[in-house]
Order: C-alpha cells, then sequence, then structure tokens
C-alpha cells in the first residue's frame, strides 16, 4: 500500500462529521458556560481567536479521549483555563 492513497469512505466519514459536531455542540456551551456567559457564537467575527482556540481544543481532547474509561483520572486541561481566564466575567 506504500504510495497508494486511502480513501475515506462515506460512511465512516458521516461519523467523524457526528462525532466532531457533537463535540462541538458541546465544547461551546461548556466555554460560555466557564465564562460566565449566556452564549457564544463562533460565527461572530468578535469572538476573540483565543475563546475559539480553547472551544477547538476543548473538541480535540473530547475526539482524542472518546473512549477514555471512567477508571481513569479526570484533570483539567491548564491551556484551556488560560485562553479563557482573560474573558471570564466575575461577580463583585
Amino acid at each position: 500500500m506504500c504510495g497508494q492513497r486511502r480513501l475515506l469512505d462515506l460512511s465512516a466519514l458521516r461519523r467523524l462529521y457526528a462525532s466532531v459536531t457533537m463535540y462541538l455542540d458541546s465544547a461551546t456551551p461548556a466555554a460560555a458556560n466557564f465564562l460566565g456567559v449566556e452564549t457564544l457564537g463562533l460565527d461572530d467575527p468578535l469572538l476573540p481567536a483565543p475563546i475559539k482556540a480553547a472551544i477547538f481544543l476543548a473538541v480535540g481532547d473530547l475526539y482524542a479521549n472518546r473512549e477514555a474509561v471512567a477508571t481513569v483520572p479526570y484533570y483539567t486541561n491548564p491551556t484551556y483555563e488560560r485562553l479563557l481566564a482573560p474573558y471570564r466575567v466575575m461577580e463583585v
């Protein structure tokens, strides 16, 4: 198979798209919750790049660990928190 192109079959591509969409639909409200805002729109041109990066980081993490078992300890990603922290709404 060296030198040959490997095609992704259509059903696998649909499953991948569905998974990434689900992770994106989960990561976006999670970021909004962390920031203390009602909603976030990824298509909003005024949404700062670090917030978008944090959401995509969470999507990548969810995808990479999609088969994780519950016996593995959960750790928060400090990069995610550092990207979002400057935009977090805090009550006084």
